[in-house]
């Protein structure tokens, strides 16, 4: 499951009412936003989540630390979470947040 929400939100309350609104335990990952877009338009201080599942689907999460210093480090260990899956097609989403480094040197 992604999650996107804006900044005011309780993220730990948000966190366990999506985990909650699951019906299995999924893997989450997610970021803050400045403004959100969902099938319905751009929203601001709101909420998106995405969720995928069925036979065949497998997931994992991770976070790569200090993206403002080793850009290119912090990207290649949260990518690293790929690895680990057995399924032969894999896709590789990486949420980058905030101004401390240009995404496309994570």
């Amino acid at each position: 499951m992604i999650v996107s929400a804006a900044a005011p939100y309780d993220l730990d309350a948000l966190l366990a009412a999506a985990v909650a609104a699951a019906p299995e335990n999924p893997p989450v990952a997610g970021c803050t936003s400045a403004g959100e877009l969902s099938g319905r338009g751009p929203t601001e201080e709101g909420v998106v989540a995405i969720a995928l599942g069925g036979d065949g689907i497998e997931a994992a999460v991770s976070v790569g630390a200090h993206a403002s210093t080793d850009q290119r480090g912090a990207g290649a260990a949260a990518a690293a979470s790929v690895l680990g899956l057995a399924r032969p097609n894999r896709v590789l989403p990486l949420l980058t947040a905030g101004p401390a480094a240009p995404a496309a040197e994570i």
